[in-house]
Order: C-alpha cells, then sequence, then structure tokens
C-alpha cells in the first residue's frame, strides 16, 4: 500500500486501485470544468493535478473571495465552472460562505467540501445551503473522483430533466 503525502497524507491508496480507476476515466471528462478553492497552496495543486490527471479542465482559486470571483467570471462566458471543491476554513471568505454567497446568487453549482475540521453543526449548514458532499481531510483519493463523478452526473440529470420539461429555453 502506498500513502501519498502532500503537505498532509491526503490519499491512501494501493497502485492498483490508481491505475485501474485512471484508465477507466482518463479522457472521459475533457469538457467538465472544476475550481478548486484551497488556501493550502500544496493542497490545492495535488488536488488540480490528480483531477486534471483523469481528464478535467481544472481552475484554482486561493480563497473563497477568488473562488465566487472566478465562478461570476466564468459564468458569463462559455468556459462555465461544473463543480466546485472547496476547503471550508480559509481566509477572506469561508466554503460555507462561498456556498452561502452562491445560493443567495442563486448559482446552481454542485460542490464538494474537503475540510479537516468538521462537526455537525457545520455539515447540517453546509449540506442546507446546497453542498452536495463533504470529505474529510485526509481523505482517499478514489473518495474525492467518486464524489466528483457521482455530482457532476447528477448535474447532468438535473440539466437534461430541465431541457425536457423545458425545450424553449434550449434555442
Amino acid at each position: 500500500m502506498d500513502i501519498v503525502f502532500i503537505g498532509i497524507p491526503l490519499a491512501i491508496l494501493t497502485n492498483h486501485q490508481l491505475f485501474t480507476d485512471f484508465n477507466k476515466m482518463k479522457g472521459v471528462n475533457m469538457e467538465k470544468h472544476i475550481l478548486i478553492a484551497d488556501d493550502e497552496p500544496s493542497i490545492r495543486k495535488s488536488i488540480a493535478y490528480i483531477l486534471s490527471s483523469y481528464g478535467y479542465k481544472v481552475s484554482q482559486a486561493e480563497d473563497g473571495e477568488e473562488a465566487l470571483s472566478l465562478i461570476l467570471t466564468k459564468q458569463k462566458q462559455e468556459d462555465s465552472i461544473d463543480l466546485l471543491v472547496t476547503d471550508n476554513q480559509m481566509p477572506n471568505m469561508s466554503g460555507i460562505e462561498l456556498i452561502h454567497e452562491l445560493d443567495k446568487k442563486r448559482i446552481s453549482l454542485p460542490t464538494v467540501v474537503v475540510s479537516g475540521s468538521l462537526d455537525v453543526e457545520l455539515m447540517n449548514k453546509l449540506l442546507l445551503h446546497g453542498c452536495s458532499y463533504i470529505i474529510e481531510k485526509p481523505f482517499n483519493i478514489n473518495e474525492l473522483l467518486q464524489k466528483v463523478n457521482i455530482a457532476m452526473e447528477q448535474q447532468k440529470v438535473i440539466i437534461e430533466d430541465n431541457i425536457l420539461c423545458h425545450p424553449q429555453l434550449v434555442s
């Protein structure tokens, strides 16, 4: 069993798990754009590297304010963000504050919160404001990839349902 250390033990998995999952997913996600918000550069860059290795387009933000700005900017372009992976404890704007701002602006974005300090009250607040999944640090790479893929699939179903129910919106 290999342990991948990036600042903190980021993930524990076997080489077989990593390469089996990698071969199944590589190249499948090229058009999907994920924003990673984390104030710890080593964690942010590691998650970005892993997700880009699996075929996702990845952007990075150092805190919630930068993430919100990127989401709003990209929303006006054809390169919008499809999923947010965020830490909760960040300077300027925390993950929960970021999710709350997105909720207030009626921006529906699947969100995976990755945090080293979670309690029941915080988890309830995150879920109440639209967080899709919560993962505690240190985490398994496969768990992150699974949550990202499930959140992407759920968003795809929502979009397809909206198109079927409101075909006039597609023109």
